[in-house]
């Protein structure tokens, strides 16, 4: 017998009621109460308030919590609880095969949204996942190198300046993306290429280098 069923029991017959009359009053059957009173049936809040009117007395003190807690919201809750789960493990499932990586936009503020790349013996293209983001192409400065406006590159996070890598750097206040060569321990040239090749050479103090450059995929709408 649970404690509210027990409880409207011994209140019911303080007052000289049947059940069939509290049932009667309450439209519902003798049965119910009585199956409420047994703890065959859990009842609701709005019931208990019911008959707390009925008899004049509060059925909810002084077990409030732990009625509430048994009640009707452990049925709702349930599901809930072993559906979580259930998407728990398909997420983490899906995790190892399957990885969203972000797609920034050039200044690395904005994430435009996400493509979905398998991970092969717990990599993506040789690399860390958590290390990958792609970049969204801001300009066709890059054209020579067949890297125009509108694609997207899968870039590795890594601020080693490798020698002839094309990387996205940051050069004084605005990210861009570059092939580095070394000319020597402090000067660097940036090469681009849009009409034509161009360089600039660079002290390597001021530039930081971001991430470097793995592969670009074409926007074939452009």
């Amino acid at each position: 017998m649970s404690r509210i069923g027990e409880k409207i029991k011994i209140e019911i017959q303080k007052k000289g009621i049947t059940a069939k009359q509290i049932a009667k009053k309450c439209g519902v059957s003798e049965s119910y109460i009585l199956d409420v009173e047994s703890g065959k049936k859990v009842i609701n809040e709005k019931m208990i308030k019911k008959i707390s009117d009925i008899i004049g007395v509060n059925l909810n003190e002084p077990m409030l919590e732990d009625e509430m807690e048994y009640d009707e919201p452990a049925e709702d809750t349930a599901p809930e609880t072993k559906t979580e789960k259930a998407s728990g493990i398909w997420q983490s499932a899906f995790s190892n095969i399957v990885k969203d990586i972000p797609v920034y936009d050039i200044d690395m503020k904005i994430i435009k949204g996400y493509r979905h790349l398998p991970v092969i013996d717990n990599k993506i293209e040789g690399h860390n996942p958590e290390k990958l983001i792609y970049i969204l192409v801001q300009d066709d400065s890059m054209g020579g190198f067949r890297i125009k406006k509108g694609d997207l590159c899968l870039a590795y996070l890594n601020n080693e300046p490798l020698n002839n890598q094309i990387c996205l750097i940051q050069n004084g206040e605005r990210n861009i993306i570059r092939q580095i060569k070394r000319l020597d321990s402090n000067k660097m040239l940036l090469i681009w290429h849009d009409e034509r090749l161009r360089t600039e050479t660079v002290n390597i103090k001021d530039i930081k280098v971001l991430a470097h450059l793995i592969k670009a995929e074409i926007d074939l709408r452009s």
